[in-house]
């Protein structure tokens, strides 16, 4: 057989004319999860979108819009989440790290 002009991709090297040089491999590699979106509101340091991987819990996402204004942090006792198809809950503050969010989720944080 002759490769002279060819390119071949075997188990992660490239051989080129007889040169072999490590290449990224073509074994399938564990795939990252798909962020998902939510938009976030109410006294967070930076409410809005944030697009963040799964699985993403209340606290998690509080965490990424910057936490909960120190002046505010005494009032705020649960959340309320809007899913997409309009369902909503109300989760009391002990149980964020446990509520896990969905792309397209509403995440309000009311002052109470």
């Amino acid at each position: 057989m002759k490769f002279l002009n060819h390119n071949i991709i075997l188990a992660g090297f490239a051989i080129m004319a007889g040169c072999a040089r490590p290449q990224p491999s073509l074994v399938s590699a564990a795939v990252p999860p798909t962020a998902i979106a939510i938009y976030v509101d109410g006294p967070v340091i930076k409410p809005g979108m944030l697009e963040l991987n799964p699985p993403l819990t209340i606290e998690h996402a509080i965490k990424q819009a910057g936490g909960i204004h120190p002046l505010e942090s005494d009032w705020v006792h649960s959340a309320r989440v809007e899913r997409r198809d309009g369902h909503k809950d109300r989760v009391r503050r002990k149980s964020w790290s446990k509520f896990v969010l969905q792309d397209g989720d509403r995440l309000h944080i009311p002052r109470e």
